[in-house]
């Protein structure tokens, strides 16, 4: 008997072996091309969250710089791909983000005017600052940008080319700021990393620069970018013609290897500077010099005090807290008069270490002794390096001299030695003659709105004063507001009209003094006294 062949699950077992085999295709397929994609666009996404988390650290370095007050924000240096239970993924792609090396920013030929002028006198600033530098290292996306921090710029480099992120803050308008940022950060993972910005000189003082007579004010920046890149961020402020009165960039050069200069137009500049830090070694600041808040060139009666304010600063020109301050009246001039400054109730010539506060400032009372004559010079000279001496250098940075102006107002009962009242001083000739002397009090307990209605305290103290001199041979006139023994404020001119307005002051009692001379040292003097109450019905006026 013979047995026919059955051939049925040869087609069953061919099928299957066939439909295996393009799933294994499609698998490999899928694994070797859509998996990439996939994870390609997962790796471009984040690297697009990177750029937005590096805009915030810069804006968070900046605000730091502003405000004083620490801050903090998180990149996320690497990232995940989705699970796949089927398929397999690389290692997890990562990144660093390190501190650049630190290079020079200068500032060349601006000065500026008063004691901060011993400090900015012309002559080339230099500041170390470092930049900051996010690197991916992805397994997909092929040629991903480098995204760079430094001087204000956050930008992306690639190869052979450059995309600008965030734009320039070094130049806006008048006002020229410079950030520096120290310390050393190096952080490598595929996971996120915190940025901790601590304030190290924050921006506090802005000081009025201007440029050198015939030179430009400038800064040298160290950047990879080109000078037509730098044109570019700085279009918005650039007047190579000096046409735009609203523009102050007259040009920007090639400065060297990897520098580019940011040339002014010549004119008043606000100079604004801060020091922040990231990571470790994080380099401090300390007291650089030293400038009059108060005081300098003051007239002070007789028997009355002026206040005087001094403050210690650093390379960045914010104030320093705890600075050691040293005082002392100088005593070059022989029967010196018992002159004394007072600092919290202690009264002598002189103090040493005095320690500067929260505001970088010290403050004492200079209080004038009485002498027989009409006018006097005195000096206080100050340093934050040694204690005044004979040797004392007073355009040094670190020192300064507060310039005083002691005038006679006639001792009590005797006209201060022929120059009180009634006698006119000098050589017995007229007086010069006051036409008007007048203070209306405007004091007012209320903080009021336009329409007047008092919308809670303010406490503000305020006088109109006015006056009018005349005299053939006038040599000045000078008009002192005191309050409390000191005086605090002083106007000049043969006729003038002002406004004194203290806050919080409401109900406490000023005296006004007008003193007027000729060129032969006749002179004529009125005091009103009243109290800052808005009622001028309770002054009291008085020759002196």
């Amino acid at each position: 008997m013979r047995l026919r062949t059955d051939e049925r699950g040869v087609t069953v077992q061919i099928g299957t072996v066939l439909l295996f085999a393009v799933l294994i295709v499609l698998v490999s397929t899928y694994q070797a091309s859509v998996v990439p994609q996939q994870n390609e666009q997962v790796e471009f996404n984040h690297n697009q969250q990177v750029q937005s988390q590096m805009q915030d650290l810069r804006d968070e370095l900046l605000r730091t710089a502003e405000t004083g007050s620490g801050g903090s924000s998180s990149i996320a240096l690497g990232t995940r791909y989705p699970v796949r239970a089927f398929f397999v993924n690389p290692s997890p792609p990562s990144g660093s983000l390190r501190t650049s090396s630190s290079a020079p920013v200068r500032l060349e030929n601006a000065k500026a005017s008063g004691e901060t002028g011993d400090y900015w006198d012309g002559n080339p600033r230099t500041f170390q600052s470092r930049g900051l530098t996010y690197d991916p290292n992805y397994n997909v996306y092929q040629n991903p940008p480098t995204t760079v921090y430094r001087n204000g710029v956050l930008y992306n480099r690639f190869d052979g080319a450059t995309r600008v992120v965030a734009g320039q803050r070094l130049v806006r308008g008048n006002t020229v700021s410079l950030v520096a940022l120290t310390g050393d950060l190096s952080k490598a993972s595929s996971g996120t990393a915190s940025v901790n910005l601590r304030p190290v000189s924050p921006a506090a003082r802005t000081v009025t620069v201007e440029n050198e007579e015939s030179e430009d004010l400038s800064l040298v920046v160290p950047t990879k970018l080109s000078v037509s890149e730098w044109e570019d961020l700085l279009d918005s402020e650039l007047d190579p013609d000096g046409d735009n009165p609203d523009k102050h960039v007259a040009a920007v050069e090639d400065a060297g290897t990897d520098r580019v200069r940011v040339v002014l137009e010549p004119g008043v500049y606000q100079l604004k500077m801060a020091k922040v830090g990231v990571g470790t070694d994080v380099s401090g600041v300390g007291p650089h010099y030293v400038t009059d808040v108060r005081g300098d060139d003051a007239s002070v009666a007789e028997g009355t005090s002026q206040k005087l304010v001094v403050e210690v600063r650093d390379r960045y020109n914010n104030p320093v807290t705890g600075a050691k301050v040293n005082l002392s009246i100088d005593a070059t001039e022989p029967n010196e008069p018992d002159d004394a400054l007072v600092y919290q109730g202690e009264s002598k010539r002189s103090f040493e270490d005095l320690k500067t506060d929260s505001e970088g400032q010290v403050t004492v009372q200079f209080e004038a002794g009485e002498f027989d004559g009409n006018t006097r010079e005195e000096q206080v000279n100050v340093s934050i390096a040694d204690v005044p001496n004979a040797e004392f250098d007073a355009e040094a940075k670190e020192n300064l001299t507060f310039d005083l102006q002691v005038y006679s107002v006639g001792g009590p009962g005797d006209g201060g030695g022929g120059d009180g009242p009634g006698d006119g001083g000098g050589d017995g000739g007229a007086s010069p003659t006051v036409q008007s002397f007048d203070v209306t009090d405007r004091s007012d307990p209320c903080d009021r709105n336009p329409g007047g209605q008092c919308r809670g305290q303010s406490d503000t103290a305020e006088f109109d004063v006015s006056w009018d001199v005349t005299d053939d041979d006038l040599e000045s006139v000078n008009v002192y507001v005191n309050k409390s023994g000191s005086t605090v404020e002083t106007y000049s001119g043969a006729t003038g009209s002002e406004t004194y307005r203290e806050q919080g002051a409401y109900g406490d009692d000023y005296t006004v003094t007008l003193i007027a001379r000729d060129g032969e040292g006749n002179r004529a003097c009125e005091r009103i006294a009243d109290t800052a109450n808005g009622d001028d019905s309770d002054q009291s006026r008085s020759s002196c």
